[in-house]
């Protein structure tokens, strides 16, 4: 929740208008790739803790269930993933 109120006062967002018009600028810095790799890298860890786990994840992990092969994602497959889609044109 501080990184939370911290991001939000560093974008000087203290209402949802303000939040959505910072937004573009949000998109902007996560698209260089620098930058996405650390907020990449983040989302990761994010998932890892229990107060944030998410529908996507909890997907995943019924995935998971059903596959033998695999029990978990290493942070290297993580990273790997990120790596492949980036050489990999759509």
């Amino acid at each position: 929740m501080d990184e939370w109120r911290t991001g939000l006062k560093a974008l000087r967002a203290d209402s949802i208008s303000k939040l959505k018009k910072a937004f573009p600028e949000l998109v902007q810095e996560v698209s260089r790739p620098s930058n996405f790799q650390d907020f990449y890298i983040y989302a990761f860890r994010y998932c890892l803790t229990g107060l944030q786990f998410h529908p996507q994840v909890d997907k995943l992990n019924n995935y998971l269930m059903y596959q033998n092969d695999y029990k978990v994602i290493t942070m290297d497959q993580w990273m790997g993933f990120i790596c492949l889609c980036n050489e990999v044109t759509f």
